[in-house]
């Protein structure tokens, strides 16, 4: 049961505009400059993404996941994965190349909501993390969870969140390097107690729920 604490945090977080989001996180005047690369940020809810927005949201998605996705336990299922993309409380940071916020020039984004997490804490559920695979290496992963972090800690989220398939071994990697542990949610975490999973099905789990606490 989420508590009466955990349901005003998430209440005054979900009711967060974009400006403000945008002015707590520090995406201000909008721009930043990565190993010499120049890129535009905005932030999003779902409501306001147009549907080039919304294309090249799910283009860079596809490119990036469907070959990792298909084999995978969570499967591949285009409807419900835009059914969540693109849920009503659904925020984004975005960042395109340079100077132009056209939809074609996105080649990064974050997409994550305010939501209890599993054992109902305030949480910062990271629903995707994307880079192109030509702008990997610059820095983006790590300019936007440090604002998920400063976005988290500001509304008094006690984590961040997110799923991660085990075989993609450079998001893990990558994930580590940012402070991201497994989360005693995660289907195999060693100290589970879960006595109705065998050892067995605890192997046969091909993805880690992990999170960085705030």
């Amino acid at each position: 049961m989420v508590t009466s604490k955990v349901s005003k945090a998430l209440k005054r977080a979900n009711k967060a505009s974009e400006r403000e989001i945008e002015e707590v996180a520090q995406i201000d005047p909008g721009w930043i400059t990565l190993k010499d690369t120049e890129f535009t940020i905005r932030v999003a809810s779902s409501s306001s993404l147009t549907g080039s927005d919304r294309d090249s949201i799910w283009t860079i998605f596809e490119t990036n996941m469907r070959s990792m996705m298909e084999p995978s336990s969570l499967g591949w299922n285009p409807t419900e994965k835009k059914e969540e993309l693109f849920h009503s409380e659904s925020r984004y940071i975005m960042a395109y190349n340079g100077g132009d916020k056209s939809a074609e020039a996105l080649v990064a984004y974050t997409m994550f909501r305010f939501e209890p997490g599993y054992e109902d804490e305030a949480s910062v559920y990271c629903y995707e993390l994307q880079v192109l695979h030509g702008y990997r290496g610059l820095g983006l992963g790590r300019f936007l969870v440090d604002k998920l972090v400063i976005i988290g800690k500001h509304w008094r989220m006690e984590k961040i969140l997110l799923t991660v398939l085990k075989l993609n071994t450079a998001a893990r990697m990558t994930y580590e390097k940012l402070g991201f542990r497994m989360d005693p949610s995660s289907p195999d975490y060693p100290d589970s107690g879960d006595d109705e999973v065998s050892d067995d099905e605890r192997e046969e789990v091909d993805y880690e729920i992990l999170s960085r606490e705030l």
